[in-house]
């Protein structure tokens, strides 16, 4: 049995009610998946409307039906961006409303094989980088509803352009640093924005129960649609930005400070109620634990010069990493963004994917990732990628996960980094993979050795220990991102 489950045994029968709308989600459909499938994967949208002189303008007195058509005609009849080779975008810039198009529309075709997706999985951060900065330089006279409804409309627009590209499908979102009205980090579980967030996702989502939740916390489980496995599979899903160093409660109330605790309650509870069922279960969310070592060696190129950047704060870090370790049994997977390169972590032998991002703002090829399904499981991935450097770009398979690492599927990332750590060749090709195949610095390759040590040490002190043996190490000179 999992470790103290008679004692959170009384702790669920005291939470009674409280948490019985919270845990339990709907009853699963009896609709028989078919027994191969597959699930898309994107991540960082990051959808950037300033590049085009006048148009959130234009966009904020057109209704939403007319957006596309109005945001594709700007695009081709202004000049591209500095650096851009094609109408797509360029390295250093968010994802204009082209490149997302493109990716939707090679999306479809990469699923077309299996068939009808399962679900599709949205690690967080459908809005530009510094949205509300762009957004007062743009629209002087602007009002705060001008911009939360611009905003509202926004998200509005990317999960239409969701539905259209495919129908019926039922999509798994998390929310990311970005994704708020209040400004970067400052979620506002319960506010009208959340509400209005909530409606536009309605009906996509697995679930009522989960409509609701989200709506309410930001956060949700549900059952997964996978066929074939000997037990069902629950995607829990979170609103880690409460957890975040950076997290601030700008326009919340005081009770809002506290989401990030109770949100922490309710994660133990989901864990053990899913362990009681006999489930399996993937943990999906923006950013994931462990150390942000570009940041931490950003400034000195040392990560001894000073603790290391943390993408959670420490105590939460703390928990959510041992949650997963007490419930490896269950925890088959997580599913992580935030970071935008192809890379991933392990939290003792729960291995941690993160993907690479649409947008290519930190010098990576745009991306997207589609998941092999069977047995109720994972059975390999497949990264795509377009190559921005091309005058005339196109979407390629870009690797599969199985073939290129000779490994039977993700369940093996645990194996798979001490082989990246003695095997030189297999390493330059996980390295290449990093920034899907962009020619621009490769962090992982500048700082093998720290970026080595992120992957399992996943507290401060711990990543210290791993990086600094002798609290002496020379360290590459320092990066710029």
């Amino acid at each position: 049995m999992i470790p103290e489950m008679k004692k959170q045994a009384l702790i669920i029968v005291l939470l009674g009610g409280w948490m019985a709308g919270r845990v339990w989600a709907a009853p699963p459909s009896t609709h028989r998946p078919r027994a191969q499938q597959a699930a898309l994967w994107i991540t960082d949208i990051h959808l950037n409307p300033y590049t085009v002189p006048g148009l959130v303008t234009r966009l904020q007195h057109a209704p939403l039906r007319r957006w596309r058509a109005l945001w594709l005609a700007a695009l081709r009849h202004s000049p591209r961006p500095a650096g851009a080779k094609n109408s797509y975008g360029a390295y250093g810039m968010d994802s204009n409303a082209l490149l997302l198009d493109s990716a939707l529309a090679a999306m479809r075709k990469a699923a077309a094989r299996q068939g009808r997706p399962a679900f599709i999985v949205i690690t967080g951060d459908l809005l530009a980088h510094g949205f509300h900065h762009h957004f007062l330089a743009a629209t002087p006279q602007h009002t705060q509803a001008d911009y939360d409804a611009f905003v509202q409309r926004m998200f509005r627009y990317v999960i239409a352009r969701l539905r259209a590209s495919f129908p019926g499908v039922p999509l798994l979102p998390a929310l990311g640093n970005n994704d708020s009205d209040c400004g970067d980090y400052q979620p506002r579980p319960g506010a009208p924005f959340m509400s209005g967030l909530a409606a536009a996702w309605s009906g996509l989502l697995a679930s009522r129960h989960a409509d609701r939740q989200f709506a309410a916390d930001g956060y949700y489980s549900v059952r997964l649609p996978l066929a074939g496995g000997a037990h069902p599979v629950r995607a829990i899903v979170l609103n880690d930005i409460d957890w975040s160093p950076h997290y601030h409660n700008g326009c919340g109330t005081p009770r809002d400070a506290q989401a990030g605790a109770e949100q922490m309650r309710w994660l133990r509870a989901t864990l053990y109620a899913s362990a009681l069922r006999d489930e399996r279960v993937w943990v999906m969310a923006h950013i994931p634990p462990g150390a942000d070592v570009f940041s931490s060696l950003n400034h000195t190129g040392n990560a001894c010069a000073r603790p290391p950047v943390m993408f959670l704060a420490a105590s939460y870090n703390r928990e959510l990493v041992t949650l997963l370790r007490q419930y490896a049994a269950i925890v088959r997977l997580g599913l992580f963004g935030h970071t935008h390169q192809d890379e991933f972590r392990l939290a003792g032998a729960v291995p941690l994917k993160i993907a690479p991002s649409l947008s290519p703002i930190f010098g990576n090829n745009p991306s997207f990732t589609l998941l092999r399904l069977g047995g109720g499981r994972v059975k390999d991935y497949r990264v795509y990628r377009m190559n921005l450097a091309a005058s005339h770009p196109r979407w390629r398979l870009e690797y599969d996960f199985d073939r290129s690492y000779a490994v039977n599927s993700p369940a093996d990332l645990p194996a798979l980094a001490p082989r990246l750590a003695a095997d030189a060749a297999l390493r330059r090709r996980f390295q290449g993979f990093y920034n899907a195949g962009s020619l621009a610095p490769n962090f992982s390759r500048l700082a093998w050795p720290d970026f080595r040590c992120g992957i399992s040490h996943l507290n401060a002190a711990s990543f210290q220990r791993c990086a600094c043996p002798a609290n002496a190490k020379t360290a590459p000179a320092a990066l710029t991102h």
